[in-house]
């Protein structure tokens, strides 16, 4: 696994591999020999973003033009921050982890931050500065990838300064009959989650908000959340 500094288009497509399909799972087999790549987002990463993005909680709550705003913007803007993670330096994603500090928007100047503040409604509103945490994976991504762009993203979060005094994180119910992940055993979890490390923010949060549909809203502070992604790590090791 690698974080790699920015490249150029140009670079970029001349090494890139076979792309990954965001309609499938990650194959089991050769999964251990894919060498992972950990970048900042960039424009070329939009539709990869967007397709992860239409399995994400927000999708059952915002449009379909302000879920593609909000690709744009978190993969585009330079006041959004986060960590996209690819194999062989391609354009194609097998996840994210990225923040928008949603005070730093005018209402109206951009839709995706529009449709976003109206999914948080209630459970941002006693938050001076809000900042949404949105991320999505495939289902079968290394538990060790994941806690890896976690532990990218907090850096990044605290490089970017927010002064964010709630996150607010999206997280999908768990079904009934999902296959168990690596997660804290003997611990009452308020929402249960589709994966171990929204099991672990459900854990941490203040607050929750129920969306419907399965969807969830967490409210963390940067504390709570730091604790969470570290908590992460720890199970991703144990795996």
């Amino acid at each position: 696994m690698s974080r790699r500094p920015r490249e150029s288009e140009s670079e970029s497509e001349s090494e890139a591999e076979a792309p990954l399909r965001l309609d499938e799972p990650l194959a089991e087999e050769g999964l251990q020999d894919i060498d992972f790549d950990f970048d900042d987002p960039q424009e070329r990463h939009a539709p990869s973003i967007l397709g992860l993005l239409r399995k994400h909680p927000l999708a059952d709550v915002a449009p379909r033009p302000a879920l593609a705003a909000l690709a744009d913007l978190l993969a585009g803007d330079p006041r959004s921050v986060g960590t996209v993670v690819g194999s062989g330096g391609g354009d194609d994603l097998i996840g994210f982890v990225a923040a928008v500090d949603l005070a730093a928007y005018d209402a109206g100047a951009h839709a995706g931050v529009d449709a976003a503040r109206a999914c948080l409604g209630e459970l941002a509103a006693g938050a001076a500065r809000p900042v949404l945490v949105t991320h999505a994976f495939f289902v079968n991504t290394p538990p060790k990838v994941v806690a890896a762009a976690f532990q990218c993203f907090v850096a990044d979060l605290d490089g970017a300064a927010f002064e964010a005094d709630a996150l607010v994180v999206p997280v999908r119910a768990a079904d009934e009959d999902r296959d168990e992940a690596p997660r804290a055993k003997k611990a009452r979890v308020a929402v249960s989650c589709a994966s171990f490390h929204d099991d672990e923010f459900a854990r941490a949060s203040r607050d929750a908000l129920d969306l419907g549909g399965g969807a969830t809203l967490l409210a963390l502070d940067p504390g709570q959340f730091a604790a969470a992604v570290a908590r992460v790590g720890a199970l991703a090791e144990e795996t």
